[in-house]
């Protein structure tokens, strides 16, 4: 028989009570779902229901042993979790009254292997883990908690913030051994695979997250183990390799000395106990820094971190000030998480925290995590322009000893030097916005990554013009692209950005077929990226020459906006004198000879939701999963990625199409044109708008689309991007108008808040 009680602990927590013993917590949000879980089970064995109002017991009696012990491990966890297995010795709290410990978590099936994958795997699996595990009432402490209305934050000294802290502070110390270390110390670093750097740090996210109460580490031997158990089991769901797992386990202990170590895999025993050394480290230090939250002498919490960096760092570094750097950027920390700091270097530094930020880092980690991206410690390197990287690096350029700029190597396919005998020379490198691009990545480095798209001048006047048409019509300002002009492409939309991803990962997949062109934007990571390569993947190059690899048949597109719009009905002499005007437009010389420069900058909590890195006519690039990693390391000086010379970026275009994602990009254009011809430019476009509204029209006929559309759909040919002779290209056009000598780059206007101002290629 089994007896069940459900007791109200305070206004946060019930108590369950089995057969009159405590078993475990449930939080408020919990019990829904608790509840649910029991009356599906006891429906599907014809029992009655449950009403589990507080302080009603409940007895069960069962036919079969089995199905008794099948309702009490449904009690311990629920259907859709699963339970930790501990050792026998941690399965009670030591502190009297010596209560049941117990952690469960939903299934890890979706994050296996995560570390190949993109970075926001990695942070929505840390958010699972610190609402599963940690973020539970302790039971021998249930009242540790901070709260700020409806949101908690469960024992806020050793909860998910410090958790976060500890992972960050881990990662940010081994960057600084592989750039500063001794040499055996920076050697074993920077040997460290990306396998084995993602379960060290998912050892330093769960070190803690066996803890049943805020007792000192000899006063509860028990809560370094337990930790270990929690992520022994959780690191082997995820499918590390079992003898890393087992390797890291022994780590939480960074007291102990261990005369037999378990081998890792492929590795002999001297490397694994030399990475058990760092491993152990690692965690130490990170471990200490973070006791600037809690510990009030500075020096005593230095001392220790100063005597571990001698060991790792090499002699001619200031260890003393590397460590005062790391433990202001534990303070850092701790202001951005909401956390108290009681022992900073500097009196005016220490603060008694912030309960708002807190408790809402506790419940949103992943957007914490995203935030904290581009915060470091002084001596590890901070981001840089990508675009000012690249230009610096030896392999794109060399120095212009006249101009005191810079001229282009150039490359073949394989990466070989060729001679550049035409093409990009001096006038004509100095018509990019490259300064404007590179002051525009530095204001949003810590936040943003930044791509590049380029335009023709006469997709830029159809983006205005079906936009114009859309105000005139309706008052909307939805948002306009070109590739859809709403019909949407042939066939049905890809709303999957990973079924995209997976069309594009096949070898023949073009960016640039009908059906794939419409769902992704080509980009590059930084301005002058591929321009040095023999291949049509240069974002310079197509704007320089004020060309596309889509020939749009702007006739047809311009007839089919105005039938679905239902504009211009039976007069095709007002059409024609509209397209004739358009034309006009769009080839006048005055209006320069160059397109339209994007630059896109996206937070990075979408980069991995809208981007993906990617090959030469937009396959999938398999070597760097995720496009927010790749683009952050082509921010970090003296980082680099798989294929970095030569990598660019696919947007999803059903994404950017996405109100809620769109305004959340920053975005920039340039066009090659002074202020006055910009805006009679843009004049011309909002006059063939009018015209085509104004004009003789008769309201949408309400028939199938089909039958509306009276032209071809076929507006584009698609064009197979290939490798080009570099030592035969063909000379730039003229640099400057011959009666415009002044004519410069300019920022546009802001576009709408809607990003109104996506176009096509």
């Amino acid at each position: 028989m089994i007896k069940l009680l459900l007791s109200k602990d305070d206004s946060l927590c019930y108590k369950l009570i089995v057969n009159d013993k405590f078993v475990k917590y449930i939080k408020n949000s919990d019990l829904p779902a608790f509840t649910s879980d029991l009356n599906i089970w006891l429906c599907d064995h014809q029992l009655s229901a449950l009403d589990l109002s507080a302080d009603q017991y409940h007895e069960f009696q069962f036919d079969k042993e089995t199905l008794e012990q099948e309702f009490y491990e449904l009690l311990l966890a629920s259907s859709y979790k699963k339970t930790v297995k501990l050792p026998l010795e941690l399965q009670t709290s030591p502190v009297e009254p010596n209560l049941p410990v117990s952690f469960s978590y939903r299934s890890l099936e979706d994050f296996q292997r995560y570390w190949e994958s993109a970075n926001g795997l990695k942070f929505a699996l840390y958010e699972l883990l610190s609402r599963d595990i940690i973020e539970n009432p302790y039971i021998d402490e249930p009242n540790d908690f901070l709260q700020h209305h409806a949101l908690i934050a469960y024992h806020p000294n050793h909860g998910t913030t410090h958790a976060i802290r500890q992972m960050l502070l881990t990662s940010n110390y081994l960057t600084c051994i592989r750039l500063y270390g001794n040499k055996e110390s920076s050697y074993i670093a920077q040997s460290l695979t990306a396998e084995e750097v993602a379960c060290l740090e998912l050892a330093a996210f769960l070190f803690r997250s066996g803890r049943t109460n805020e007792r000192g580490w000899q006063s509860d031997l028990t809560y370094g183990p337990r930790s270990a158990a929690v992520f022994r089991q959780i690191a082997l769901d995820l499918e590390f390799n079992s003898a890393l797992v087992d390797v890291l386990a022994l780590c939480f202990d960074y007291h102990a000395e261990h005369s037999v170590l378990p081998q890792l895999t492929n590795q002999s025993i001297q490397e694994t106990k030399e990475k058990v050394h760092l491993f152990t480290k690692l965690l130490k230090l990170s471990h200490e820094s973070d006791l600037v939250r809690c510990f009030e002498n500075y020096e005593e919490i230095k001392k220790p971190i100063e005597e571990e960096l001698k060991k790792l760092l090499a002699l001619h570094f200031n260890i003393s000030s590397i460590s005062d750097q790391f433990l202001s950027y534990a303070v850092t920390l701790c202001n951005r998480t909401g956390a108290p700091v009681t022992g900073a270097q500097f009196t005016e530094l220490r603060n008694n925290g912030n309960r708002k930020l807190a408790v809402e880092s506790a419940n949103f980690p992943k957007t914490v995590l995203y935030r904290l991206i581009g915060v470091r410690p002084e001596c590890n390197p901070g981001f840089k322009s990508p675009t000012q990287l690249w230009i610096e690096h030896e392999h794109h350029t060399q120095p212009d000893i006249n101009s005191g700029g810079f001229l282009l190597k150039a490359h073949n396919k394989h990466g070989q030097d060729t001679a550049y005998v035409e093409g990009w020379n001096r006038k004509s490198i100095d018509l990019i916005p490259t300064e404007q691009c590179i002051d525009v990545e530095r204001q949003y480095l810590d936040t943003h990554v930044s791509v590049y798209h380029s335009t023709t001048k006469a997709s830029y006047a159809l983006d205005l013009f079906c936009r114009k048409l859309a105000e005139l019509n309706d008052g909307s300002k939805s948002i306009a692209w070109i590739r859809g002009i709403k019909s949407k492409p042939i066939g049905k939309v890809c709303e999957s950005f990973e079924r995209m991803k997976q069309i594009m990962s096949q070898d023949q997949a073009l960016d640039n077929s009908e059906y794939n062109l419409w769902h992704i934007l080509s980009c590059n990571p930084s301005l002058w990226q591929n321009a040095d390569y023999a291949s049509d993947e240069s974002t310079v190059d197509y704007f320089y020459n004020n060309s596309s690899v889509t020939r749009l048949d702007f006739k047809c597109l311009i007839n089919n906006i105005l039938d679905q719009m239902g504009l211009l009905f039976g007069y095709e002499l007002e059409r024609n004198e509209l397209y004739a005007k358009f034309q006009k437009l769009v080839t006048d010389e005055r209006f320069g000879k160059q397109g339209v420069l994007y630059q896109y900058l996206i937070p990075h909590h979408l980069v991995d939701e809208i981007a993906y890195i990617s090959k030469q006519n937009g396959i999938v690039d398999p070597e760097n999963p995720s496009a927010l990693e790749t683009l952050v390391q082509l921010k970090t000086p003296g980082r680099g990625v798989r294929n970095q010379h030569t990598l660019q970026v696919r947007l999803f275009v059903p994404k950017l199409l996405t109100p809620e994602i769109a305004e959340q990009l920053v975005y920039k254009n340039y066009l090659n044109l002074a202020a006055h011809l910009r805006e009679e430019f843009e004049k011309t476009v909002d006059d063939l708008s009018v015209m085509a509204v104004k004009g003789p029209t008769k309201g949408i006929v309400e028939k199938k689309v089909a039958d509306e559309i009276r032209h071809s759909s076929k507006f584009f040919i698609p064009f197979v991007k290939v490798d080009r002779d570099l030592s035969k290209f063909v000379e730039k056009k003229e640099a400057v108008s011959k009666f415009d000598e002044d004519e410069c780059f300019l920022f546009s206007e802001k576009g709408s808040e809607l990003f109104l101002k996506l176009s096509t290629n």
